[in-house]
């Protein structure tokens, strides 16, 4: 009986850890938007899922895939490949030279991974962190 409690707690606790991630990631993700940044990507691109899943975690290679789930997690993402033969399309800025890239509201751009505080000293996003226990 011990054991069937402590595993309903465990389970509730991990459920109710899960909104609050994906909201921290939706706060980011709004706030990026806003402030006019722009991500080039490519579906392909292992850097390019690890760059979001630095915004929100729970984010998969197979959601990298569907454009469109792509495109609505994270509006300020542009998709630069083509989804069948994986070239760069027409939409990437003609000097890009490799994605991750990204550019913001100011004109300045910077290539690669970045990491969130650079982000967000670019934008003036706050980086959502985890409540303290």
């Amino acid at each position: 009986m011990k054991r069937q409690f402590l595993f309903v707690c465990a389970l509730l606790l991990a459920l109710s850890a899960v909104p609050a991630k994906a909201e921290r990631a939706d706060q980011l993700t709004e706030c990026l938007t806003k402030a006019g940044a722009v991500m080039y990507s490519a579906w392909w691109c292992p850097y390019c899922l690890r760059q979001l899943q630095m915004i929100d975690p729970a984010f998969t290679r197979e959601d990298m895939k569907d454009t469109e789930k792509l495109a609505d997690k994270f509006p300020f993402v542009v998709e630069c490949a083509d989804p069948k033969t994986g070239q760069f399309t027409g939409k990437c800025p003609s000097g890009l030279r490799g994605v991750p890239a990204w550019r913001f509201s100011d004109g300045t751009q910077m290539s690669g991974m970045q990491p969130l505080e650079a982000l967000s000293a670019k934008t003036s996003c706050a980086i959502p962190r985890a409540e303290e226990k």
